[in-house]
Parts: C-alpha cells; structure tokens; sequence
C-alpha cells in the first residue's frame, strides 16, 4: 500500500497547505511554504536521495491550458538553464505535475527578496550599494551576452543572502518576460509571445521606451538596475507608488534624479543609467559594472594630517635645543595658552569627490555635509557665492567657514535655530569626535571651546523630520 505522502497533490488541492509533505516526481519532498503568487506557489523541498534542499516553483493546473502563461514558464527554465552565474538563478530541474501543472527545480537562497530587506534596515550604506550593484551588473552582462533582454529587473525579484566575507550576494530571479533573441535578432518570430505594442514590465522600473510599448534591447534593464541602485542606497521609491504608468512616463522625462546621499561620481552613474533616452544610458552592463568596481572597491584615501615635517638633520647642541623648545611648546598647550583654529579631527574620513568648482547645488550640499575637511570648505565658498540660501544651510555655510571660538558658537546657535534635522551630519561630526586629537601631542580636545554649543544644537534638531 502506498504512502499518500509520497504522491503529488490533485488538481483541486490548490492550498499550499496540502502540499507539505508531498513528494513530487519521486524525488523532491515539500517542506515548507515560501510564497504564493496569482501563477503558483514556491516550496522549500529537499530531495529525498540527496537530502540537499531546493527551492521548487509550480506553475497553478487551471493556468497550464494557458497557451501563454505555460509559454512563459517554460522560456523561465529554458533560460535559467542556459545561464550559469552566481547571481543569477539556475534550472535544476523541469517537468509536468500529476494532474496539472508544471514545477521548476531552483537552488534555494536563504535570504528575502531585496524590497524585504530594505524594509527592514532601510536604505544601505552607498558603499555596500555599489558592491550589490557590481554583482547584479555582473549578471546582467552574462544574460545580455546570450542575447537575452530580462525586461523585470526590480528589488521583488532579487533575493539577497549574507556573503560569509561580509555583504549581501543578490541573485536575480524570474525571467518570465524576457526577450530572448535569436541569431537573427529577432524575438522568437514563430512563436513570439508579446504582440506589437505590448507593454511588459513593471511600472517604476520600466524605461521610458519599454512603458511606450517599444522594442528595447539591454539598456532597459540598465534603467531599471538604476532605479534599483537608487532604491537600495536612498529608502524610498523613486516614483510615488500612487503614480499610474503616465504619470511615471512624464516624470521619467521632466524631473531630475533626486539627490542622494553618495559622492558625485556615485550620483552621476546614477543620473546616466536613469536617462530618459537609450542612447544617453552606458553602453553595456560591463561598462557599469567597470564603474561601480571603481566606486565600491577603491582605496581609501590617505588621512588628512596636521602634523609639521620632520625637521632635517641638525648638529647635536641644536637638537638639544629643538628638543627643550617642543617640551615648552607641549606644555603650553595642555594648559590652554598655544593653539588656535579647528584642524580636522583624525576620525573625519575624506570622501572621494570629483566635482569642479563650477558644480553647485544638491552636490555641493551634499559634499558640505559629509565631504572632507577641504572639499566642505570650498563646497561652502561656491554655496555662499551662491546668495540666495535656506536659513539652515547658510548656518552650516557659516559654520564651515568660522573662525575662533566665537564664530563658530554663532553658527551652531543658527543651525538650532533653524530647526531643520538636514543640519545634523554637520552636528555629529562635531559631537561625534574624540575630545583628544589636536596639538603636538594631541592631548586638546578639538572643538572643546564649542562642544557644548554644538550638543545643544543636536538636541534641538534630534526627532525633526527631514522636509
């Protein structure tokens, strides 16, 4: 008498309940659920031989009469069986279910999908964005070389999961709408199953030509790895989800790429692979990869220091003396009596900019909030050039721009004054650093004769809201 557990669920059992502890084609046991969507369901199995665990997709009995939805579920697994990449999903296996259907064998990723995670941690240390983004540039450059077209790049359909080394390893899954050419170029011409004009996608993500219904090649999945990029590394949509296709469609063409929090040439790779038109995106999936390895791996650069040169050689009676004059120097000033002027603090790391002095704006801002020592000073000279300023950012203008004491306890009393939370990296970077780092022996506290003013000036911006 056979096991009922050993056999595949009917027709009619369309609970993914009723699947767990099924066997289906004889080898992969359902454990557990991991989704369920208006096509089918996904399980956790494990196969009862090898006892390793897999991911298992089913495509629903009612849809295999679907002439166009079994289409598209066996170009998914013709395609994942063509593409061998460690963030790209494989086929593993394919075949029909008793009483109907199909499933599709995958190997399993234990994390969730990429718009869960942001909801949990919210948005990602640019850094590690680039490092995502090189991963999935990687394979879209290996999709794209087998003249496929995925047409659905968006955060739903990326799974991420820890790298042992650190950071997250994407793998971009369902291709179910891809195009896919042929040696001609053309899309499957004998059973092609997107009509002319068709719009396939998903709005927000869609390139400007793709939501027009027109053929798109590589660089509409550009477009969307962009909107991705600019998801991951700001926390929020690039489109207001309560926007139709439209609306996004006007928007994509009349406004700028929002500001973020990233150096310029972050923001510029960004702004490019958003272009309203192909031919103002990269080129290739590789040249973006390229870039984004430049951005996520390059060395830091070297500490900014205050210390003098070291003095050349010189006769012993006048060693002696330099030595007793640093001694007399270095007492002065622990007691407070040598010394003035804000130099960098050591914890203070410089961020990579390459903008000319004829750039103004959200980049300057934004390299006035987070930049170094010497870019936020001349960020603060262009702005100020600039005349017509938000009170909170002339504060910080004024801040970066102080000297003595004084000044800068008027410039922190603006900036709370001024009530705008958009202030509070220029804060922290204060409140933030060690009270010992300055002088010869670096025994002062840096901004001691402001600390306080700037910790008031914190309180009052802490629990704003950014406008």
């Amino acid at each position: 008498m056979s096991d009922a557990r050993d056999t595949a669920p009917e027709a009619s059992d369309l609970e993914a309940s009723t699947w767990l502890g099924r066997v289906i084609d004889g080898r992969y046991r359902v454990l557990e659920v991991l989704g369920v969507g208006g096509m089918g369901m996904v399980f956790v199995v494990e196969h009862v031989h090898l006892r390793h665990r897999l991911a298992l997709k089913t495509l629903l009995p009612e849809l295999t009469d679907h002439d166009e939805a079994l289409a598209r579920f066996q170009r998914e697994a013709l395609v994942l069986a063509a593409l061998d990449h460690p963030s790209l999903g494989r086929a593993v296996d394919f075949g029909p279910l008793p009483g109907g259907g199909h499933f599709l064998v995958m190997p399993l990723v234990s994390g969730p999908t990429l718009t869960d995670h942001l909801a949990r941690t919210g948005p990602l240390p640019w850094q590690e964005v680039a490092a995502l983004g090189v991963q999935l540039a990687d394979a879209l450059a290996a999709v794209h070389g087998r003249g496929i077209v995925h047409r659905d790049v968006k955060p739903e359909n990326v799974l991420v999961e820890a790298r042992p080394e650190g950071g997250l390893r994407p793998v971009l899954l369902d291709f179910g709408i891809a195009r896919i050419a042929t040696g001609e170029g053309e899309v499957e011409p004998s059973r092609a199953l997107t009509r002319a004009g068709a719009i396939m996608g998903t709005a927000g993500y869609m390139a400007p030509e793709q939501a027009w219904g027109q053929s798109v090649d590589a660089r509409a999945d550009l477009y969307a790895l962009g909107v991705l990029l600019f998801e991951a590394v700001s926390g929020r949509p690039l489109f207001h989800p309560d926007l139709d296709l439209p609306e996004i469609v006007a928007a994509q063409l009349r406004h700028p790429v929002p500001p973020v929090n990233a150096p310029p040439r972050f923001r510029q790779l960004l702004e490019a692979l958003l272009a309203p038109k192909p031919e103002g995106r990269p080129g290739s999936a590789q040249e973006v990869r390229a870039s984004l390895q430049a951005l996520a791996y390059a060395p830091p650069p070297p500490p900014t220091t205050t210390e003098p040169p070291a003095p050349s050689r010189q006769p012993a009676a006048r060693g002696r003396l330099l030595v007793l004059a640093a001694a007399a120097f270095a007492v002065g000033i622990a007691l407070g009596f040598v010394g003035r002027g804000v130099p960098e603090t050591p914890e203070t790391a410089e961020m990579p900019t390459t903008e000319s002095p004829s750039d103004a704006g959200s980049a300057d801002v934004a390299v006035l909030l987070e930049g170094s020592a010497r870019a936020r000073k001349e960020a603060a000279e262009r702005l100020a050039a600039t005349g017509d300023l938000p009170e909170w950012l002339r504060a910080v203008v004024a801040l970066e721009t102080a000297e003595g004491c004084t000044e800068h306890r008027s410039a922190l009393r603006a900036i709370g004054e001024a009530g705008d939370a958009r202030a509070r990296p220029a804060l922290r970077r204060i409140t933030g650093a060690r009270t010992r780092g300055c002088g010869a022996l670096n025994l002062r506290d840096c901004h001691g004769c402001y600390r306080e003013a700037a910790e008031e000036a914190l309180r009052a911006l802490e629990g704003e809201a950014t406008p």
